[in-house]
This record gives C-alpha cells, structure tokens and sequence, in this order.
C-alpha cells in the first residue's frame, strides 16, 4: 500500500463545565449520561469527524476498522474524584475508578459506533501524542488489518495535569484516515504513507498545519471552535 487517505478531522477544545451541555446536545444515548468528561470530549470530537466521510452505517462500522486514541494523563480526573471520597461516608465513588482506565474513551467509541477492529490506548504527553498514535494507525493500515482507523489525541485537566502542564482546558483532535479510495465519496486527501508518524506531516486542508502537529494539539483549535472536513474538503476553517 502506497498512500492512506484523510476522511475527515476534527479538534476542539473546552472549559470544562461546558462540557456536559455540550454533549447532550449532541447525542441522545441513555449509556452516555454516566460517562465521564474525558470520553465525552471525546465522542463528541469523533462523531464530528466521521461527518461527510462517505461511510455508511456508523453505528456498526464493524471489523475492518480500528481505533487509536493517545490520552494525555489519561483518565486521572476520574481517579481524583475516585479517591476523594475514600473514608468519607456516601461520597464514594466506585464507578469513577473504572472510568479512571486510560482505555475507557476508546472503549466508549467502540462500543457506540460497533467497532470490532482493533482497539488501541496509548499514554502520551501533551504535545507529542500525535507521533505515536499515527505511527500505530499507520501501521495497522498497513497490515491490511484495518480499511479505516479512528485516531486522534485528548487531554483532561485533572488536578495532576493543571500542576503539570498548566493547561486548563479540556481537548480533542480526531481524524479518520483509510487504505480504500474506491470507497471514498468526493474528494478524499490523498497522504503519502510513511512508516512513521513523526514523517507524516501532510497537511490538513482549511487547517495549513501538518496532521501530526493537528493531532499533537501544537495547533489547538479556540474554545468552542471546530475544524472538521468532510468528503468534499472546503478549503475554510468553520465553526460548528
């Protein structure tokens, strides 16, 4: 395989008590009322993203394709609040120490939208997530393991995270890469596969920055500002 091809992408970025607004307006799923603040960014950035991409069927998009999702600090917000009920009477929280799994977030996407294809979390840092997780979406593309790969990046300011980065606001960069052009509707970004995230620097059309600094979060969107793409690729940036 010699080229891959960019579907779609989205990135965007919030404060965090906007963000439970944010995702009922978004979605209508009894499940998603539970879930935590780092896998609602999350979802909401995906679902974007897969807008206009030409795939059919979202909600069972099957085992030929893949996720891919590096966490900054992974679900340690949910941890947080996990061990601050410890030894208090009522104020414990068993369900946010499960949600505190780094995994969690791809779990929710694969479950939502009926992917059985790979499903991969990796632990990054802030800024150089983007390396990783194309490295590895690259690769399954290339195996032939997968026709499609949801990868992206996210980070949550948990307590630890604001001492550490000093980042206060919560965000998510997801884009839908492929191997199949014959399935592709429109006009599709034709990349150069190379075998290494850090040399996949192709850029995003409406965005003039490279994927992996996209996905690297070193060209963050504004607050409530959306970048997505879709099948025809308008060349301007758009808000949602």
């Amino acid at each position: 395989m010699s080229h891959i091809y960019l579907l779609g992408a989205c990135a965007a970025k919030w404060a965090q008590e906007d963000i439970g607004t944010e995702y009922r307006n978004s979605f209508n799923w009894g499940e998603g009322r539970r879930l935590p603040d780092e896998s609602k960014i999350v979802h909401i950035v995906c679902d974007r993203a897969l807008r206009g991409t030409g795939l059919t069927s979202v909600r069972s998009l099957g085992e030929r394709v893949g996720i891919v999702l590096g966490g900054c600090f992974g679900g340690l917000a949910s941890y947080e609040r996990f061990r601050a009920g410890l030894g208090k009477a009522g104020e414990l929280q068993p369900l946010a120490f499960s949600f505190s799994l780094p995994c969690i977030p791809a779990s929710v996407l694969s479950l939502y939208y009926g992917i059985t294809g790979p499903v991969v979390s990796l632990s990054t840092v802030v800024e150089g997530g983007g390396t990783s997780a194309l490295s590895t979406s690259i690769g399954l593309l290339q195996s032939g393991l997968c026709d499609h790969v949801v990868v992206g990046t996210w980070y949550f300011p948990s307590d630890t995270a604001l001492q550490c980065t000093g980042l206060t606001q919560a965000m998510a960069a997801i884009a839908i890469l492929s191997s199949k052009s014959e399935q592709l509707i429109g006009s599709a970004l034709n990349i150069d596969s190379a075998t290494t995230g850090a040399q996949f620097n192709s850029g995003v059309p409406g965005i003039t920055d490279s994927l992996l600094d996209f996905l690297s979060f070193r060209s963050s969107p504004d607050t409530q500002c959306l970048y997505p793409l879709n099948s025809v690729f308008s060349a301007s940036r758009r808000a949602n």
